[in-house]
């Protein structure tokens, strides 16, 4: 049996494990992830990422999923919404959304003074699922 050698062992196939296998791989080390679970894990967790982690996923090339999974997000919300007669807690969409303060969505983003800076809505299975594509993809 032929044992393989890689400069740096990641403990943990979630998201910081991923972005972190990717990170190295971009400066050239050999990267080995290893996971307990076989398989990933379908938990609800998080459902988004904040902005410092958002604005180092959007510098990787992967705002563009950022987008489309809060476009799913808002269309999932606005349908569930419609089906039972509430209202869209998001209004016209999540861009909208500044931030929260104890999960209370009352940040008003246009006073904050960088309003462009936001979380970004993203499931954390979706988001284990880009970065573990982006990290193989990186080798």
């Amino acid at each position: 049996m032929e044992i393989a050698e890689f400069d740096v062992v990641v403990a943990g196939a979630g998201p910081t494990g991923l972005f972190l296998a990717a990170e190295l791989a971009l400066y050239g080390c050999s990267v080995l992830v290893v996971e307990r679970l076989a398989e990933p894990d379908s938990t609800i967790k998080a459902g988004s990422v904040g902005v410092l982690g958002a604005e180092a996923l959007a510098r990787r090339g992967l705002g563009h999923l950022l987008d489309a999974e809060e476009a799913k997000m808002a269309a999932g919300m606005a349908e569930l919404a419609k089906a039972t007669g509430g209202v869209n807690p998001i209004g016209q969409g999540l861009k909208k959304i500044g931030g929260h303060f104890s999960g209370l969505f009352m940040i008003d983003q246009s006073r904050q003074r960088e309003p462009e800076r936001r979380f970004r809505a993203i499931s954390q299975l979706a988001l284990e699922r880009y970065l573990g594509e982006h990290a193989q993809s990186r080798g």
